[in-house]
């Protein structure tokens, strides 16, 4: 049905024509002997393309599917076709994104905001174990931390190329200027409420705050100074800072060479309770096989798709 784009039914005791894979009925733990599944195809000027496929068995209790059921279940599967679409469309739109903070900053490349969203989703299953938070609730942290994640820095785009691109250190009026993008980030996202919005919105204005309160830019979302420490601190930029200065640590950067992998692990559990969460400090160094992994498959100049790992 992926292949051709066409409705497929399987009725009982059909002699000919495929059958449902048993890879299915021993996940479903049926026999299934009828099966209808329905194309989740959109349209564009390069022709038709499936993009799902909306698939429903029955084991040997029913006679097949009836033209009614067919007409409902072709209903659903034009609304799952519209939601995958939009996913598609707004996945689309932040990598779009990512891209114009990566042309403005040669630091902030591609393959580094990818790093640090997956660092970021290694560090929080890590976390969510022994609370117990599993199943559908975890996915819907994972999916709002990863996205946040990939636009941490997003908020480069309003400051000028000569402090981006400044090959030497910058001065501290500069670097007052440069620390503004967290709050230009957190910007973007003003005006929506939605889950992801305020995450997003949390993650672009918070991910340098430190731990013991010394970092910035020291503002609550709604532009009020107020020094933030702690818990206070959101979870999902916690959990950013770490990932972010794990990659820059442990990649090439123009002014220095990447740090070995014990130097950087070192560096973590010293500035525990200083400038990370140490219970997060610890979620990542469990978490460091996973890390490995990120880093081979989002190396430099070698990128893959934009799925959550």
């Amino acid at each position: 049905v992926a292949r051709s784009g066409q409705t497929g039914h399987i009725r009982p005791r059909e002699e000919t024509g495929p059958r449902v894979e048993s890879a299915i009925t021993e996940a479903l733990g049926l026999e299934a002997v009828a099966a209808l599944a329905v194309p989740l195809s959109v349209s564009s000027s390069a022709g038709s393309e499936t993009i799902g496929v909306l698939l429903l068995v029955g084991s040997e209790a029913r006679a097949g599917f009836s033209e009614d059921e067919l007409k409902h279940v072709q209903h659903v599967a034009a609304m799952a076709t519209l939601a995958l679409e939009r996913a598609r469309l707004v996945r689309a739109m932040i990598m779009r994104m990512v891209a114009m903070a990566e042309m403005r900053d040669p630091t902030e490349t591609g393959a580094h905001v990818r790093r640090v969203a997956g660092f970021s989703i290694a560090i929080l299953d890590q976390w969510a174990r022994p609370r117990g938070i599993t199943g559908d609730e975890l996915q819907r942290l994972r999916d709002r931390l990863y996205i946040s994640a990939l636009l941490h820095d997003v908020g480069k785009v309003g400051i000028s190329d000569a402090i981006l691109q400044k090959p030497g250190k910058l001065d501290p009026g500069e670097r007052a200027t440069m620390e503004r993008h967290t709050v230009i980030g957190a910007r973007l996202f003003g005006g929506m409420r939605t889950d992801f919005d305020d995450a997003a919105r949390d993650v672009a204005l918070e991910h340098h705050e430190r731990w013991d309160g010394g970092g910035y830019p020291g503002v609550d979302p709604q532009g009020a100074q107020r020094p933030r420490k702690g818990e206070d601190i959101p979870l999902f930029a916690r959990i950013v800072a770490i990932a972010d200065v794990f990659d820059a640590l442990a990649s090439k950067r123009s002014y220095k060479e990447p740090w070995p992998e014990e130097k950087v692990v070192e560096h973590l559990r010293s500035e525990a309770g200083r400038h990370f969460d140490p219970e997060l400090v610890a979620a990542a160094l469990e978490a460091l096989p996973i890390f490995r992994r990120i880093q081979q498959r989002f190396s430099e100049g070698h990128l893959t798709n934009v799925s959550s790992p």
